[in-house]
């Protein structure tokens, strides 16, 4: 075996073609999963093929399908636990609404697009959901989760497709919307809804909510002049960004009625 491994064997068999010039050799299938002679060496050994000397090319061919199916389960598997762990950082596991991280890239994203196309605007609106800490120690912590996802689920049912959620507190949601006249009609449908449900099942929480937003209507051109380097690009991203964050955030506590001197906690 270990002649022909060092040697140039050529064998075409079940769509694998397996080219093995010295110890450099590479087995790929027809699907580019490739296995170099080591590993090739590593299957015949736990496979059983112990005489290695004298495996001829129809057990190497046996092995190497057992090599590649092996491969095939573990990419597989790993592509699944890829997928999973990227809903795991890019979606709150409880309300299914983005999360934090998701937020920090898509609302850069949102802002650049802004700027390369100023005509197209966009709002971000902040939305806190009242007496959460009270519905958490009178009604228990089942009855907050049970209101976040309640809250989570209208947020999203009342977009109309121009609308990205977001939670990035504990009670705390983020809706970038496209546009810049939206805000109003859609917090309008959002606290409808949430109404409406309640008065469906008066033994239910009632979940109401205070909001504030912002939108690129609010910037001028003398607030975030134009920046010609990318370093500059993207510190604008992120001070746009916060501009329009914090302002909404700003109004949501003035609705709520939080004096600014407690708003930190």
């Amino acid at each position: 075996m270990r002649h022909a491994l060092e040697s140039h064997i050529y064998v075409k068999c079940a769509n694998i073609n397996v080219v093995m010039p010295d110890k450099n050799a590479i087995a790929q299938s027809n699907k580019g999963l490739q296995v170099s002679a080591a590993q090739v060496r590593e299957a015949l050994r736990v496979e059983g093929f112990k005489e290695l000397k004298r495996v001829d090319n129809a057990d190497l061919v046996q092995a190497l399908k057992m090599v590649l199916r092996r491969y095939r389960r573990n990419v597989n598997r790993l592509r699944s636990e890829n997928i999973e762990l990227r809903k795991r950082v890019l979606y709150d596991n409880l309300t299914k609404a983005g999360s934090r991280a998701k937020y920090e890239d898509e609302s850069l994203r949102a802002v650049a697009s802004f700027i390369r196309n100023p005509k197209i605007g966009i709002t971000f609106i902040i939305i806190d959901l009242n007496k959460f800490k009270a519905i958490n120690d009178f009604r228990g912590h089942k009855a907050g989760d049970s209101a976040l996802r309640t809250l989570s689920t209208v947020l999203e049912d009342q977009s109309r497709n121009d609308e990205a959620i977001y939670r990035v507190g504990g009670d705390e949601f983020v809706v970038i919307q496209n546009g810049t006249n939206g805000a109003v009609p859609y917090l309008k449908r959002v606290r409808n809804k949430l109404e409406e449900l309640h008065k469906k099942d008066g033994n239910s929480v009632r979940i109401t909510i205070s909001a504030g937003h912002c939108s690129t209507d609010e910037i001028t051109a003398s607030d975030f002049p134009v920046e010609k380097t990318r370093d500059g690009a993207k510190k604008q991203e992120s001070a746009i960004r916060d501009f329009l964050f914090n302002r909404a955030d700003e109004r949501m506590y003035e609705e709520k009625g939080v004096p600014r001197k407690d708003r930190s906690s």
